[in-house]
């Protein structure tokens, strides 16, 4: 028998895989400041971000922040897949 869902249990925090286009080439030391891995492809810089849902609000709010303007974003992983 399952037992009922409980509202306040703690969820785990699931982390996922994105690839971000970034519409200009941010500078040195704001792509050290995130700390995620990135390289440029043309005029735009492509950067992979594993996150939590927080996480990844919280790195478009520093893209945002910083008048980056994000071309694509793409899950990399399955839902399924992430841990």
């Amino acid at each position: 028998m399952r037992e009922p869902f409980d509202e306040q249990a703690p969820r785990p925090v699931l982390h996922r895989e994105y690839e971000i286009h970034v519409g200009c080439r941010p500078g040195p030391a704001l792509l050290r400041s995130m700390q995620w891995a990135h390289r440029v492809q043309g005029t735009q810089s492509v950067i992979r971000v594993r996150a939590s849902a927080e996480g990844l609000a919280e790195f478009l709010t520093c893209c945002a922040d910083s008048g980056l303007e994000i071309d694509r974003m793409t899950r990399l992983d399955p839902p399924e897949a992430s841990r």
